[in-house]
């Protein structure tokens, strides 16, 4: 009656988490060969040729997502049952369940990763009987087809996942007293290193080397990889790895620790191998510590750690974040290497943990604005597809210094050094002078007479690491005193928080950011006005805020200056 209970709770909560709404994870469209398609994710912003699951393929997308779950859960049945041929098939059946679930909370409708795991339960399934068979004319044709499909829908992730189940193959290898362990190997390798082979890199936009799509990582440099396909410029965006990622790695690998306080070597059913458990026991605690020094580690540090290193030295590992991966594998291990108790126990908490603790960002989720797959996709997420054809249309423009106008400077503090910003001298500058940015600071311009301008120029001249930490510039038509809460006169023109760059293009169109120190704000759309306040919004410590000189971006010959 107790393992009917459970399993009834653990399907429930299986099929609670198989029927939610299908919320997609990725932008993804044909590639320029018509044979694979190109995705961005939209959480993390990897961008890599995919190609959808041999028996899959053509279906309707959570179809597609639903099935890619259910034949990932039934391979772990499998799994656990060649561990231990005498276990009772509702446990097995209920683990599967509850690890199915769990799976799907961390990688939610991520096609890399649930690609990768589709098959991988069912080729580990077919290794673990590897000891158990005395004739092996299937077992080899069945490892080479179960590692052709995970290879072929692992994508970039094919290496990688191919590194873990070769481990897992050796392990196996030992307990046999076969001496032909090459066609094993050969079996499982040979259809990984075809797919590669035959795996394109994904079009890649031509963006200069000083460009980013991303938010900086703070590290100096580009780390770049040892081997396959090489970006110009980062696009997986680090920060929002570490900041989604971060609780429930901590959160699995304290209780694994506990849990293995109290089963030291993983309690095992009667006729399963205590090697192999002890082998997934293994993979399961590398996979967990290697992902919290990926995401607990300062940036500088963590770029040397093991996810970090095997990402510059696989094929194609480099384009996608293999610590999600890594921490589905470490939860499918330790699964089902322990009983049903301590295994329910540990998913459900993990469960519970991510549900609390890993918000989506709320911008990723406006599909319209990304109009196709590519690296840029965070730039139409925060910007709108609408502002960035209105950037990339921009008229010729004109910088109109400060020295030509009538115009009236206030500031929040350093007011007599206000004159050189028009004093036409990038090595003089106004600075707020505090050593940091503090957020509070700003700029304020009264003009003799409304003006139409399409943006700003704060150029920092010589003083080029004092860019702000971020923008906001409103303009009034008439220049009457802002209160505290904001006058309706005033209008934002501009927000750029965090300040990132100017926003470019690639000849093909992309976007991208430019310098953060070259400081040229582009409005939506031109606007009249006579007062114009800018606000550094940013904390950056140790830089000041500074500006050379501030000049307007206008069309035409306003003032009738040239």
């Amino acid at each position: 009656m107790q393992v009917l209970l459970i399993s009834a709770i653990a399907l429930a909560f299986f099929l609670q988490r198989l029927l939610l709404p299908y919320s997609p994870a990725e932008i993804i469209a044909p590639s320029p060969t018509g044979v694979d398609y190109l995705l961005t994710n939209l959480y993390f912003n990897s961008y890599l040729v995919w190609r959808p699951d041999i028996f899959l393929g053509g279906i309707e997308p959570s179809l597609y997502y639903l099935l890619s779950l259910v034949i990932f859960t039934i391979g772990i049945f499998f799994l656990r049952q060649a561990l231990s041929s005498t276990e009772n098939r509702l446990i097995s059946f209920a683990l599967a369940c509850w690890i199915g679930g769990s799976v799907q909370i961390l990688v939610g409708s991520d096609r890399v990763v649930l690609g990768c795991l589709t098959w991988w339960p069912w080729l580990i399934a077919v290794i673990v009987c590897i000891p158990h068979c005395k004739n092996h004319i299937l077992t080899l044709p069945a490892i080479a087809a179960f590692s052709w499909l995970v290879a072929h829908d692992s994508s970039v992730l094919a290496a990688p996942i191919s590194i873990l189940t070769l481990w897992l193959l050796a392990s196996c290898l030992r307990a046999t007293s076969s001496r032909h362990h090459i066609w094993f190997y050969l079996a499982l390798l040979l259809p990984t290193c075809i797919e590669l082979w035959y795996l394109p890199p994904p079009p890649w936009p031509e963006y200069p080397g000083v460009g980013a799509v991303v938010q900086d990582d703070g590290v100096p440099g580009i780390v770049r990889p040892l081997v396959g396909f090489d970006a110009v410029i980062p696009c997986i965006d680090r920060n929002l790895v570490k900041s989604l990622i971060w609780w429930p790695a901590s959160a699995v690998l304290l209780l694994l620790a506990l849990i293995s306080f109290f089963e030291p070597t993983g309690r095992v059913q009667e006729g399963s191998s205590l090697r192999l458990s002890r082998s997934f026991v293994l993979l399961s605690i590398i996979m967990f510590f290697c992902s919290l020094l990926d995401l607990a580690m300062p940036e500088g540090i963590a770029i040397i750690s093991p996810l970090a290193t095997a990402s510059r030295i696989l094929p194609f590992a480099s384009l996608y974040p293999l610590v999600i991966p890594a921490l589905a594998i470490g939860i499918i291990a330790f699964g089902v290497a322990n009983n049903l108790i301590f295994a329910s126990v540990t998913l459900a908490l993990f469960s519970f943990g991510m549900i609390l603790h890993a918000p989506l960002p709320s911008q990723k989720m406006r599909l319209a604005d990304i109009p196709y797959p590519s690296p840029s996709a965070p730039l139409f997420a925060r910007y709108g597809l609408s502002s960035i054809q209105k950037f990339h249309m921009l008229p010729p423009l004109q910088e109109l210094s400060l020295n030509a106008l009538p115009v009236k400077l206030s500031s929040s503090r350093n007011s007599e050094e206000l004159e050189l910003l028009r004093d036409v001298n990038l090595g003089t500058r106004w600075s707020n002078k505090r050593g940091s940015q503090l957020g509070d600071e700003f700029i304020t311009l009264e003009l003799e007479k409304p003006l139409e301008i399409y943006g700003l120029n704060l150029d920092p001249g010589i003083f080029w690491s004092d860019f702000p930490g971020g923008i906001i510039v409103r303009g009034s038509f008439e220049c009457h005193p802002r209160s505290e809460t904001g006058s309706s006169d005033w209008k934002v023109l501009a927000s750029e928080s965090p300040w990132l760059g100017t926003v470019s293009f690639t000849p093909e169109g992309a976007p991208y950011y430019g310098k953060q120190s070259k400081v040229v704000l582009h409005f939506h759309e031109p606007h009249t006005v006579a007062c114009i306040r800018i606000e550094q919004t940013g904390v950056r410590s140790g830089v000041d805020w500074s500006i050379a000189e501030l000049s307007l971006l206008v069309g035409g010959t306003p003032y009738g200056h040239p």
